[in-house]
């Protein structure tokens, strides 16, 4: 089932509502990615992540590109808010700063952000933060707005 191209003005409730309860990428499937809160005045989306410990490096941490498909998902998932469900992002450049290590299956708060979105280029910016509210890891990253077609991730 392709999306539909006709933006839907929901609330951010109703959001919240469709992103739990509709088709989910399957990457976002894998890093345990639950919606928590919409906010389409910030333009931005909080959710949760749980790294696999397949993605554990020899230091019994996640590795850092693990981190960074949370911030891209999470950010790919404000986009798709932002334009009311008519695109995706495909990202063209991203930049990852890591502070701190986490282990697999600790949970973590994830925040994507819209930062500007026009017809070629979207710029975002997502935050991981551990159970004690201190910072994981920090992206920003643009890339071109792309329709969305569900086909693949179900």
């Amino acid at each position: 089932m392709a999306s539909d191209p006709t933006p839907r003005d929901l609330s951010d409730a109703e959001w919240l509502e469709t992103l739990r309860n509709g088709p989910k990428a399957n990457s976002a499937k894998l890093l345990g990615v639950e919606v928590l809160e919409v906010d389409q005045a910030s333009n931005r989306i909080i959710a949760t992540c749980v790294g696999p410990q397949a993605f554990m490096n020899p230091n019994g941490t996640l590795q850092g590109g693990c981190l960074t498909a949370m911030l891209d998902e999470v950010s790919a998932i404000a986009v798709f808010v932002t334009s009311g469900g008519t695109v995706g992002i495909a990202s063209a450049e991203i930049k990852t700063s890591y502070l701190r290590p986490v282990k697999p299956g600790e949970p973590i708060k994830a925040i994507g952000e819209v930062i500007k979105m026009g017809r070629s280029l979207v710029f975002v910016e997502g935050t991981l933060y551990n159970e004690d509210g201190d910072m994981i890891a920090r992206m920003s990253s643009n890339g071109l707005p792309t329709p969305l077609n569900f086909e693949a991730s179900e």
